[in-house]
C-alpha cells in the first residue's frame, strides 16, 4: 500500500525447495521501480539447519550462503557472497 501511494512499485518472486530434510536451496528475484530508478536483485543459494537435522524446527537455527546479483540505477553493479547465520532463542 505504501509502495502505491507513492508511486513506486516492488516486485518480488521467491522459489525454495527443501533437500534431505536439514537444508534448503533457493532462488529470489526482486524489483524496485520509481519514477526515478529501477533496481533488480537476483539471488541464489542454499541454507543449512543444523535444529531441523536434529528433529528440531527449521528456522531454529540455520546457516544461509548465498550468490546475489545487483543491478540498477541507484545500486550499481555489484556481485555479493553472502554467509549469514541465524539463532532463535
Amino acid at each position: 500500500p505504501f509502495a502505491e501511494l507513492t508511486g513506486e512499485r516492488v516486485c518480488a518472486a521467491l522459489g525454495a525447495v527443501r533437500v534431505l530434510g536439514a537444508g534448503e536451496v533457493f532462488v529470489r528475484g526482486e524489483q524496485y521501480t520509481s519514477s526515478r530508478v529501477t533496481d533488480r536483485y537476483l539471488t541464489a543459494g542454499l541454507s543449512y539447519s543444523p535444529s531441523a537435522a536434529l528433529g528440531g524446527p527449521y528456522q531454529r537455527a540455520r546457516l544461509t550462503l548465498a550468490y546475489q546479483l545487483r543491478d540498477g540505477d541507484a545500486v550499481p553493479d555489484a556481485h555479493l557472497v553472502i554467509l549469514q547465520g541465524q539463532i532463535a532463542f
